[in-house]
């Protein structure tokens, strides 16, 4: 079985990965608190707990997810660049 890698864990790789997952679950994270307890900004305390669960959370499955959304777009796309 001849399968193109359409997904290798470089360290550049692992690196945005996390970039994008703490930009990601920390913006997500300020908003979600900031509504569900009325403030705008949010307890600080509040806001950090929910980043660092949400960061646990996250980062895994940004990780798992990212090969798989790869091929998704691979096979939708109809760029000759992306074969």
């Amino acid at each position: 079985m001849n399968r193109k890698r359409t997904f290798t864990f470089t360290v550049a790789t692992v690196i945005s990965t996390l970039v994008l997952s703490t930009f990601m679950t920390g913006l997500m994270s300020f908003f979600i608190t900031a509504i569900n307890t009325g403030q705008l900004p949010p307890n600080i305390s509040d806001w950090i707990r929910a980043w660092m669960v949400g960061w646990a959370i996250g980062t895994p499955i940004v990780f798992f997810v990212a090969p798989i959304s790869k091929r998704v777009g691979l096979y939708f796309s109809d760029d000759p660049r992306d074969k």
